[in-house]
Parts: C-alpha cells; structure tokens; sequence
C-alpha cells in the first residue's frame, strides 16, 4: 500500500491515543479492490462518530501488525471485526490474524470440535485466543455460510451494518472479558455465537445445528431502514486510485451505495430479499452527493447496487446524472433500457461485461427470471452506443 493513500486513510478519523475503546476493522482483500466494500465503511464511520471510541482500518496489503496510520497493536484491539464479500476471505483474514500475532481459534468454540481439533494436533494453546483476547467478528455476504469457519470468529453478525457499531461498543463497555462479551452477543439482533451452537449431524427435517444455551434457534438478520430525509448512508469516506502506486489525475475513485438488497431472490444468491426490504437513493440526493464527491477531488463515482428496483428507476437515476462522471456497474440485463446504456455510454464509460453464467432453463431452474433475449438485447444496444 502507497505512503499517500494511508496518509490519506489516517486524516479521515485521527488517532491520538487517548480512546478508550478500540475496534480494528479489517477487510481480507488488497486495498485497491477491498476499498469497493461498502459495509466496512458504513460501520467505520459509526464507530468513529461515538465517544472515546477509535475505529482503525487494516487490508491485506497493510501494515500486518497495526492499525493504518496509526502506531496502535492490532492485537490491542478490544475488538476486531472482518468484513467478508465471499466465502475465500475466511482464509485471508485468518493469515491476517496470525500475522497480527492474534490466535486463530477462538476463546470457546464447540466441545465436539475443540475435541477433535485438540486430538489432531491442530487446536494448541498458542494458537487459542485467551480471555483478553480481542472479540473477533465477521460480517457481510460472506457469513452466509460461516459454519465451516465458525471455529476462528466468536460471533458472526447476519443483515445490515447500520447500528451495529453503537451496540457492540455498550457490549465492550459492559463486560472486560472475551467469554462475557460473548455471553452477552447474543442477545444483539443478526448475531450468531458459534460456540451456543452444536452440530448434531443430524439432516432432513431436524436441524442439523441445534442450541446449546438460551439462544435463538434461527437468526433473523439486521434490517437498514432507510432514513425518510436522506439517502442510504453508503457515502465513501475517502477517495482511493485502483492502482495505489500510480496516483495522477483520473485515478480518484469514489463508490456510492445506490440500492441495498434486491427483489430477484435467484436460489444461489445471498443478496436477495423480500421487496419491501429493498430501499434506494432518491435520484436528486444521488446527484447532491456525486457533486460533493468530485468536488473533494474524485475523478468519477462507481455506483454500487446490487440490482436496481425497476429499469424505470434506473432510466430516471442516469437521467438525473446525466452530465455526472459516473460509472455503473453490477446491473441486471433486464434493468437497461436502451435510453440507459445510451446514458452510461455518454460517461466515457466504454466497457461493459455480461455474465449469462448458464442457459436460459437453467437460469429458471435457479430463480433467475432472465430470458436469452433480455441479455441479447442489452448487448447489442451496449455495441450500438459505441
């Protein structure tokens, strides 16, 4: 990572030392690409935003023993917190926690696992975190299946950021411990403790991962409720260069959040969810915000959803910004208009992608109501604009 983006990163939220709570915040990716990761962001402003607390940042590509712009341990944290995009970052934040010279297994974990890891040499001492051990955490898309990583986190967090920081700072306040604060967790909302669970190998109709204390038997995830005054807070915090050693007019990257969840459900995806879930940033605040974005120096804004609600949205968002640099990405064929890719196309935006990822029978098998003409379609009007 570049001397200039982490001196860029530590003049967001200055560390003085003199916090009372600290929270490590890492994303197992490089910066370049780990940056594109809203959720982190949401959760580091929270935390930064409340009294006596500092929230740090550390990638894959950092400083592997402190905190980015800071002198301050990793491993002093009171809390270290993951953010996982897909299931492989399970791997990389492992390595992170190592090299942080952080224990990997967690303070507890289930008594028929710590058996077998204990009998097989795996589960040692020095590798187990002890009572004054950082809480360690994981969120995001990747959690959707954390069981076979359930060993290393002592508490996984299901559904949206927002609020979470306030909450898990009461917890570190409350208790000084690592098996209180576990103890306590899991009376948050989204949040699953491993270790109050067993599996019972169980299949079919039983629940294969059963209860162990007075928990909940399914976690219903954290729902962001969009707030009526303004747009979903997904604003970046700082501008990043997708290449950190070649910084230079055009390179200024900036990301918006333009709609969270998405009203398709494809039986694969984790992203889905009920419509009336689905929220979006008025089309005149996204505009508001673009503008405050290039005039802090970003060279053009990537807009981050998911899906759009309906391609009349879309076609009225890129109207609204029209003249704007931004860039869209991650749409569904069947959410552009050709008056949209017209729009993309007056960006300077040249390049677009289509993933069929199989058949049109297959993709109905799956959920994903996406015809072959749809995304025909959207290919020819994206060659016809150029």
């Amino acid at each position: 990572m570049s001397e200039e983006i982490t001196k860029r990163i530590a003049q967001v939220f200055p560390y003085d030392g003199k916090q009372e709570i600290t929270i490590a915040i890492g994303v197992p990716a490089p910066m370049a690409t780990g940056s594109a990761n809203l959720g982190y962001q949401i959760l580091w402003n929270e935390l930064n935003q409340l009294p006596g607390v500092y929230a740090g940042l550390f990638f894959l590509d950092s400083d592997p023993t402190t905190l980015i712009g800071t002198d301050k341990q990793i491993s002093d944290s009171d809390a270290i917190i993951f953010s996982y995009s897909f299931e492989p970052m399970f791997l990389d934040a492992i390595q992170m926690l190592r090299r942080a010279n952080v224990p990997e297994f967690s303070e507890k974990i289930e008594e028929s696992l710590e058996d077998r890891l204990s009998i097989k040499g795996i589960l040692t001492l020095e590798k187990r975190r002890k009572n004054d051990s950082p809480l360690v955490i994981g969120g995001g898309l990747g959690v959707a299946n954390v069981e076979p990583f359930a060993p290393f986190i002592d508490a996984a967090v299901y559904g949206a950021a927002e609020g979470f920081g306030e909450e898990l700072v009461q917890v570190l306040r409350q208790e000084k411990t690592t098996k209180d604060r576990i103890k306590i967790m899991s009376d948050l909302q989204g949040v699953y403790i491993p270790s109050e669970y067993k599996d019972t190998g169980m299949l079919g109709e039983d629940y294969r991962i059963q209860r162990v204390g007075n928990v909940p038997q399914v976690i219903m995830p954290r729902v962001h409720q969009q707030d009526p005054k303004g747009s979903l807070l997904g604003k970046p915090l700082f501008l990043i260069s997708e290449d950190p050693n070649k910084l230079k007019e055009g390179d200024n990257l900036a990301y918006l959040e333009i709609v969270r969840t998405c009203e398709h459900q494809c039986g694969y995806c984790a992203i889905g969810g009920d419509k009336k879930d689905q929220c979006s940033v008025d089309p005149k605040i996204a505009r508001k915000e673009i503008e405050e974005l290039v005039a802090a120096g970003a060279d053009f804004v990537r807009l981050v959803f998911p899906s759009s609600i309906n391609p009349d949205y879309t076609l009225d968002l890129f109207t609204e910004l029209d003249g704007l640099p931004f860039r869209a990405g991650s749409l569904r064929a069947d959410d552009l208009l050709p008056e949209s890719i017209e729009l993309i196309a007056k960006t300077g935006q040249m390049k677009v992608s289509f993933a069929p990822e199989t058949n049109e029978k297959l993709r109905r098998g799956e959920g994903k109501r996406l015809l072959d003409t749809q995304i025909l379609d959207a290919v020819y009007w994206s060659g016809f604009h150029g």
